[in-house]
């Protein structure tokens, strides 16, 4: 019987939440952040899915033959792995001016609001780009 073969990097968002991963719309199981699960699929062609809480990814068709194993690398959005260190990076650098040169809220805004409205979009408009379906080859 094929094999499916699901991975998923060690990342700093979502990093205490699991993935789930659907398999033509049937729930197959769930994958921890940096580990990785083989599921049995039937021979055929088929779309896997992955979600976590609201957000998921776009739909990814995988053909498998008999015997076959197949890798598909789940992870989340691209800059996601930067987004909290930069934000939090902001936050520091304005605590530290504000103490030093008494800066103005404006100030937070404009290095921070940027980023948290982008971040917003991958969990609202756009919540079925939030994670990335890759296969390996």
């Amino acid at each position: 019987m094929p094999t499916l073969i699901i991975s998923r990097p060690s990342e700093w968002n979502s990093r205490f939440r699991n993935y789930e991963i659907f398999l033509n719309g049937d729930k197959l199981g769930d994958v921890a952040n940096g580990k990785a699960k083989e599921f049995e699929v039937p021979v055929g062609t088929h779309t896997v899915t992955a979600t976590i809480d609201w957000c998921g990814s776009q739909e990814h068709q995988i053909a498998v033959t008999a015997n076959e194993a197949r890798e598909i690398k789940v992870s989340g959005f691209a800059p996601g792995k930067w987004l909290v260190p930069f934000n939090l990076a902001m936050l520091l650098v304005y605590f530290i001016l504000n103490l030093a040169f008494n800066v103005e809220v404006m100030f937070l805004l404009l290095l921070v609001l940027p980023m948290f409205l982008y971040q917003a979009y991958f969990m609202t408009f756009g919540r079925n780009k939030f994670l990335r379906l890759a296969v390996v080859q």
